[in-house]
């Protein structure tokens, strides 16, 4: 999905796109994007607050001059009804992002996996609430 989102943002016919990543876990998405093309800012959003702190501490430990300032993490949980309740600031981008991605839990809880499995750090960027 990544290399997907990334071929998709270089192609586009956008100045500056702009791309979205909902429910970003570790921001390892978000950091690839950034990464690998060269104009647009990723905002990757995070409602866990210990989602959030992996993805503040990948962002401190990787983001470098070539990405500073664009990647902007925000807390929020984008599956609030009303997006001005959980998205705050976000909600004023409606209409402005040209790419969304979005890869959320999806396990649900209480499934037996891997020990592997089971040891992925943030728990909450694979286990579901159903």
């Amino acid at each position: 999905m990544t290399g997907w989102a990334i071929d998709k943002l270089r192609a586009m016919n956008v100045a500056e796109p702009f791309a979205v990543d909902l429910g970003t876990g570790s921001g390892a998405i978000a950091l690839s994007i950034a990464q690998e093309v060269p104009r647009p800012p990723c905002t990757p959003v995070e409602g866990d607050p210990l989602a959030r702190s992996w993805a503040e501490r990948n962002h401190t430990k990787h983001v470098d001059g070539y990405t500073a300032g664009r990647v902007l993490l925000h807390a929020g949980d984008f599956t609030t009804p009303d997006p001005r309740a959980g998205l705050g600031e976000l909600a004023g981008l409606a209409g402005t992002v040209d790419l969304v991605v979005s890869n959320p839990p999806y396990i649900p809880l209480g499934s037996i996996v891997p020990p592997e499995v089971a040891r992925v750090r943030p728990p909450a960027a694979l286990w579901s609430g159903g």
